[in-house]
């Protein structure tokens, strides 16, 4: 799997690592490797590098030496040549060689001939007089018509007056041997030219010497006139022959009058250094194989590599054992924190990692902390959700006795209000009744002779009268008594709204800490970075779940609110209907006295009549009163009666409350239920 180690299992059945690119243990293991081999790379490369140009300067100054002491001997050569030539020139017989003295001309051919003989390198010594005539020595037969002023030799020193000439290296037609001419003017006594005088010189003997000299193993000198030709190389089909310029360094040595070059010949790399000797112009030229170079490097480029390859595996056993003991408690660590992101908080970091003394050690404790503080969190989290559980189930309850308390007072609310509708009635009815009484009573004086008819008509009545007063006092006190029942139950729906309340600010409180505790955990888990992501997941959902509830509860604290007010209402009210209650048992009372005044005036109407004429202003007084009295009784019944209505309609609101209550209780208690659920997936 990508970004951990994979475990498996050897043959042994042991556990063993395999490295994964992706994981820290590989990743250590590389960059303590590169750490190691880099320097060592480098320090073998500068050190291979250093070593070639150290042996490559080496091999400069010793073929500069070389050259210095070829040039050296080359010089002296030339200059030895030259001493006795410049004795030749000087010599007064040579001088006057021009002379028709036969003395002087022996004395000149003796000079040539004792040079010559001195000299074993010199091959000829010889004088080509202004006039055409020349002396050699050895003697040799000229060809004819031989003219040494058309020589070059002869037209060399000519252009160089006063100065010994060298000529370039040629092969001699009579020895076939490599030799050179040096040639200078000779000047008689007065300063006119008497002819030029020259040698022949054999210089195998340069040959010779610069043959035996070496550079290195299989390095060697050439030397080459600054025209191209070869003097000395150890190929000696090149000497005397021009190929020297077709190499691809020719060009250099011909234009500087020193330096070095690589180049290639025969299929290998080859070094060369030069040099040119002033006094002939030849160049010397050092070469030697590169190859022979690179086998004395080769020797510092092995201890290089092998320097390399000890410290790749001194850099494998010291990675291994650094990235082991950095990698295996990360390892830990991560397993530890994915079994707390699977919710399993039962495990233990192992006490070699907590008893570290470094970084991984802070962080292993840092875990075990965090687990501890995870644990003690979740438990207080179980233990407010069992609690928010068993208050929703209380408020539920509550809410199911204070909707069935609402009911029974809104039944006894809609019983009075039947009342009173019933004691409107009765009132109506009783007013109707006085006002034919009154009708009566203005009869009375038209109709004096059917007095007693209408006496026992109005003591029927009165009886009557009496039966409904007393039917309306016990109604009213049936009345009166349920007002205080419902007054009673309203009291108490407020007592129970409070307590409700109460609850609410204790599931408020719960709901709070809980997301409080949500955020801690939130916290902790964005800490843990990526390994703390699935428990940030339920951090976050327990913290949704409590502003849930928190909003849930402002929903029920409105109710409630609206409930208190609407029983504070309903108090009012029913305040008011017992005050009613009390003046219609007054009113109702009074109303008793007069019927039963009525009845004992009826029971002494006999003995009466005669002083009925008297008695008829105060019964139209009387009659007066009691109009007023029904018109109070009835307008007492008709408040009482909107009273109830009111009474009536706060109950149905009440009611319709207090179910919106238990249904939120109802809601609270099953995400209580869902919180126990998603808390019991963790393991403490």
């Amino acid at each position: 799997m990508s970004g951990r180690n994979v475990q498996e299992k050897n043959a042994d059945g042991k556990k063993k690592f395999s490295l994964n690119k992706h994981d820290i243990r590989t990743r250590l293991i590389v960059l303590i490797m590169i750490s190691i081999i880099t320097p060592l790379a480098v320090f073998g490369f500068f050190s291979y590098k250093k070593s070639y140009e150290l042996l490559e300067n080496k091999l400069l100054v010793t073929s500069q030496q070389t050259i210095d002491a070829t040039q050296y001997y080359v010089n002296q050569f030339i200059n030895t040549m030259e001493s006795q030539l410049l004795a030749i020139t000087e010599n007064k017989n040579i001088k006057d060689a021009l002379s028709t003295d036969a003395a002087v001309e022996s004395n000149a051919r003796e000079v040539l001939d004792a040079t010559q003989k001195s000299n074993p390198d010199a091959l000829g010594v010889y004088i080509g007089l202004a006039n055409g005539n020349t002396y050699i020595y050895p003697e040799q037969e000229l060809p004819e018509g031989y003219d040494p002023r058309a020589r070059q030799w002869y037209k060399d020193a000519l252009e160089n007056s006063g100065e010994v000439v060298v000529s370039e290296p040629y092969v001699d037609a009579f020895t076939q041997k490599m030799v050179i001419t040096l040639s200078k003017t000779v000047n008689d006594s007065a300063g006119n030219l008497t002819g030029v005088a020259a040698m022949d010189i054999d210089i195998s003997n340069i040959s010779s010497k610069v043959s035996k000299l070496s550079i290195g193993k299989n390095g060697y000198v050439s030397l080459a006139s600054s025209e191209g030709i070869t003097i000395v190389n150890p190929e000696e089909e090149l000497i005397g022959t021009e190929k020297i310029k077709e190499l691809e360094f020719w060009d250099n040595v011909s234009s500087n009058e020193k330096g070095n070059q690589k180049y290639e010949y025969a299929g290998k790399q080859k070094f060369m250094a030069f040099s040119t000797d002033s006094d002939t112009g030849w160049k010397i030229i050092a070469s030697m194989d590169v190859d022979e170079l690179l086998t004395d490097t080769n020797v510092i480029k092995k201890f290089a590599i092998g320097a390399i390859i000890f410290g790749l595996i001194a850099a494998v056993a010291i990675a291994l054992l650094i990235a082991n003991n950095v990698a295996k408690p990360i390892a830990e660590g991560v397993g530890y924190l994915r079994r707390m992101a699977a919710g399993d908080f039962t495990s233990e970091i192992s006490r070699e990692s907590l008893e570290r003394q470094d970084e991984l050690g802070e962080i292993a404790k840092a875990i075990d902390k965090l687990q501890e503080d995870l644990k003690s969190l979740l438990g207080n989290i179980v233990q407010s959700t069992y609690t928010v559980g068993d208050s929703a189930a209380a408020l539920a309850d509550i809410s199911n006795q204070s909707t069935h308390a609402a009911e029974e007072v809104a039944r006894t609310v809609e019983e009075i209000s039947r009342g009173a509708e019933e004691q409107a009635g009765d009132t109506e009815r009783g007013s109707t009744k006085m006002l034919h009484i009154s009708h009566m009573m203005e009869e009375i004086s038209s109709k004096a002779a059917d007095m007693t008819q209408i006496s026992r008509s109005t003591g029927e009545l009165a009886e009557k009268g009496i039966e409904i007063v007393k039917d309306l006092t016990d109604k009213n006190e049936l009345s009166s008594k349920a007002s205080g029942e419902v007054d009673s139950i309203v009291n108490k729906v407020a007592k129970d709204v409070a307590g409700i309340g109460a609850i609410l600010e204790t599931i408020v409180s719960i709901a709070e800490q809980t997301n409080l505790l949500a955020l801690n955990a939130n916290i902790e888990a964005a800490r843990a970075g990526e390994h703390g992501r699935g428990f940030a997941v339920v951090a976050e959902e327990v913290r949704k779940l409590s502003e849930e509830s928190s909003k849930s509860a402002e929903e029920i604290r409105g109710i409630i609110q609206q409930i208190q007010g609407s029983t504070a209402e309903a108090i009012v009210a029913m305040e008011k209907a017992d005050s009613a209650s009390k003046q219609q048992s007054s009113s109702v009372g009074q109303t008793n006295e007069v019927f039963t005044t009525i009845s004992k005036a009826l029971g002494n109407l006999a003995g009466y009549i005669n002083e009925m004429q008297k008695d008829i202003a105060g019964m139209n007084v009387q009659k007066e009163e009691m109009e007023g009295l029904m018109q109070n009784i009835a307008s007492s019944a008709q408040q009482s009666s909107a009273a109830t209505e009111e009474v009536s309609a706060a109950m149905e609101e009440q009611l319709a409350s207090m179910e919106e209550l238990s249904s939120n209780a109802q809601n609270l208690e099953s995400l209580s239920e869902e919180l126990k659920v998603q808390v019991g997936r963790f393991k403490i």
